[in-house]
């Protein structure tokens, strides 16, 4: 499996746990009939989609920034009201810790290098840029 479809299949997991939580999250929303929890799926989805599509190599920063346009999007359409929109965005606080962790962003770092320049080209940087195992 090259770097670019394991890291494919990095999103779509991690895509798929982030809709699980939310619709959870939804669920637990009593106001929230049927029809509007799909709406709200579908739309964080789609912002999802396009956060995959847009870059691989997604910062937690970037996650964050999508989730909150996707809540703010829903409050202006009244299908989720301020308190589901906090309980929403501490769900995904685990989440984004994912982003800031360094192994995380060098093995992103290491799929995007092999993705456009090849898989030794990779490892050369990673040959360069791994954390020493030890200093003594």
């Amino acid at each position: 499996m090259s770097a670019a479809s394991s890291q494919d299949t990095d999103f779509a997991a991690l895509r798929a746990a982030l809709l699980s939580r939310f619709e959870a999250e939804l669920r637990e929303q009593r106001d929230i009939d049927a029809a509007s929890r799909e709406s709200m799926l579908a739309r964080m989805d789609e912002a999802l989609q396009q956060q995959g599509q847009a870059q691989g190599d997604a910062s937690a920063g970037d996650v964050r920034a999508e989730v909150t346009e996707a809540i703010q999007m829903l409050n202006q359409h009244g299908l989720l009201d301020s308190a589901g929109g906090d309980e929403v965005e501490r769900a995904f606080t685990q989440v984004y810790s994912v982003f800031e962790n360094d192994a995380v962003n060098r093995a992103l770092e290491f799929a995007r290098i092999s993705r456009e320049q090849g898989e030794d080209a990779a490892r050369a940087w990673l040959a360069l840029n791994a954390a020493p195992a030890s200093a003594a």
